[in-house]
């Protein structure tokens, strides 16, 4: 109702499919376009429901891009797995509903300090030089760095 009143974005740290589904059924149902809702932690998420999410407009927040030293290439949440999703989605036409963050947090209350702190230029440092070698463009680099975090907060209503 927020939305349709103020064309503010609603972001939402989901998750799995299933919140995530109910969340952008929901919003159907009170006639928001699922364009302005962000599916924040969607690489918690399965290929399938990406990808339908995706293609029915939501957007696709990949988080908790950061290097962890000593991961296999591959491995979940390893910048090797992000690439690969990326990729995917570059080759299914959906780069243009991809949005990535750091979002790494790292606070842990009961550690001293709040634990080990996870930087924030792991994207800039170990990702973008990943998609370069695996042959993404300046273009689609600036899509996802640029562009699409512009449309994807840009104030406006959009309904049904």
């Amino acid at each position: 109702m927020t939305h349709l009143s103020t064309g503010l974005t609603i972001a939402s740290h989901t998750g799995p499919d299933a919140p995530a589904f109910e969340q952008i059924n929901i919003l159907k149902k009170l006639g928001v376009d699922p364009s302005a809702f962000i599916w924040v932690h969607a690489q918690r998420g399965s290929a399938d429901g990406i990808m339908k999410a995706a293609r029915e407009g939501t957007w696709i927040s990949l988080d908790n891009v950061r290097l962890r030293p000593g991961m296999k290439p591959g491995a979940p949440n390893s910048i090797g797995w992000y690439v690969d999703w990326l990729i995917e989605l570059k080759d299914n036409g959906l780069l243009s509903k991809v949005l990535i963050s750091h979002d790494s947090g790292w606070y842990d209350p009961a550690e001293p300090d709040g634990g080990t702190f996870n930087g924030y230029t792991d994207i800039f440092e170990s990702l973008i030089p990943a998609l370069k070698e695996n042959g993404f463009t300046s273009d689609e680099i600036s899509q996802l760095l640029v562009e699409n975090p512009q449309e994807a907060f840009k104030i406006r209503i959009r309904s049904l």
